[in-house]
């Protein structure tokens, strides 16, 4: 004798699905909303990164030039000096919120030539180029070289902020010492 058993297929209801529908879409907006905000942070900490190795750049050419040089004049917003290596004369200026730089050579002229020239040189706005991108704000403070040639160090400190939009900004400053060789004779 051959007992049959029903067999009871029974699948999910209306209600059930609906339920665990909602159920998976709020999983899915929190997912989504971990996610933004996480690539919203990397992206904030790249540009924010962008900005830093942009001013580091900035501030290190600087420095490199200021090593050797002498100051000839100064102002909140920039700085002129002489760079005995170089024999150069340079302007370094904040303005209209970019960081710009002018270099002019005196090729074959003396140390001290070169200072008095540097210190009588009017640079003109097309002299300038920029070497930063986004706002630059800051300022120059420079102690020039004073003294016998012996004890001639001077320093000019650099702070910086730059900022690509208003969301950020990145503060970076350094004191540069003025060893002023070329005026000592070394």
């Amino acid at each position: 004798m051959m007992i049959r058993m029903k067999k009871n297929y029974r699948g999910f209801t209306l209600l059930e699905m609906v339920v665990s529908l909602f159920i998976f879409s709020l999983m899915m907006m929190a997912v989504t909303q971990i996610f933004a905000s996480a690539y919203s942070g990397y992206r904030m900490t790249r540009v924010v990164g962008r900005d830093l190795e942009n001013a580091q750049y900035a501030l290190n050419a600087i420095a490199k030039a200021l090593r050797t040089s002498s100051v000839v004049s100064q102002s909140a917003t920039s700085v002129q000096f002489y760079d005995y290596s170089q024999k150069k004369c340079l302007k370094y200026r904040i303005f209209q919120q970019k960081l710009e730089e002018a270099p002019f050579n005196f090729p074959g002229v003396s140390d001290a030539a070169g200072v008095a020239d540097c210190n009588g040189r009017n640079f003109v706005a097309g002299d300038f180029s920029a070497m930063t991108t986004g706002t630059v704000t800051g300022s120059f403070a420079a102690t020039a070289s004073v003294g016998p040639p012996a004890s001639r160090v001077g320093r000019v400190t650099i702070s910086l902020t730059i900022a690509e939009n208003a969301t950020h900004q990145a503060h970076i400053q350094t004191t540069v010492s003025l060893r002023d060789f070329g005026a000592i004779g070394l």
